[in-house]
C-alpha cells in the first residue's frame, strides 16, 4: 500500500471473494461515500436472489439475516437494523478507524465490525 500524504485519509476495503459478477463498480461504489462524505465506515450490500423451489425473489436476503442478525440488531442496536444485509462481506473504512477496533475472526466478522464501528463513531 502506498503511503498517503498527511492531508489524505487511507482506506481499507473488504469484499467477499465469492461475489458473483464482480466488477470495479463494487469498489467504486463502496469507497465513494468515504471520498465524498464525512464518514469513516461504509457497509455495502449486493443483490442476492433468493431461490425457493421454482420461485426467485431478486432482492431476497438470507435466512440467517432474517432469523438471527436482524432480530439481534433490532433488540440491541436499533439504529443498525436498517442495514439491508448486515452479514454481507462488503465494507470500507478509514484506516484510522480500523486501527482502533478489535479484529474478530471467523463467521460474523461483518456484523461485529458494524457494531464496533457504531460504538466508535455512531451512525
Amino acid at each position: 500500500m502506498a503511503r498517503a500524504r498527511p492531508d489524505h485519509r487511507e482506506f481499507v476495503v473488504y469484499l467477499d471473494a465469492d461475489t458473483e459478477d464482480f466488477t470495479e463498480a463494487f469498489v467504486l461504489g463502496i469507497i465513494g461515500p468515504l471520498l465524498t462524505a464525512p464518514v469513516d465506515f461504509v457497509k455495502g450490500h449486493f443483490r442476492r436472489p433468493f431461490k425457493q423451489g421454482d420461485s426467485t425473489q431478486p432482492d431476497g436476503v438470507g435466512r440467517v439475516t432474517e432469523l438471527l442478525a436482524r432480530p439481534y440488531l433490532n433488540l440491541h442496536f436499533p439504529p443498525l437494523a436498517v442495514f439491508r444485509q448486515p452479514l454481507a462481506g462488503e465494507l470500507a473504512a478509514t484506516r484510522a478507524l480500523l486501527e482502533t477496533l478489535p479484529f474478530p475472526m471467523g463467521y460474523g466478522i461483518e456484523i461485529a465490525m458494524l457494531i464496533d464501528s457504531y460504538r466508535a463513531v455512531g451512525c
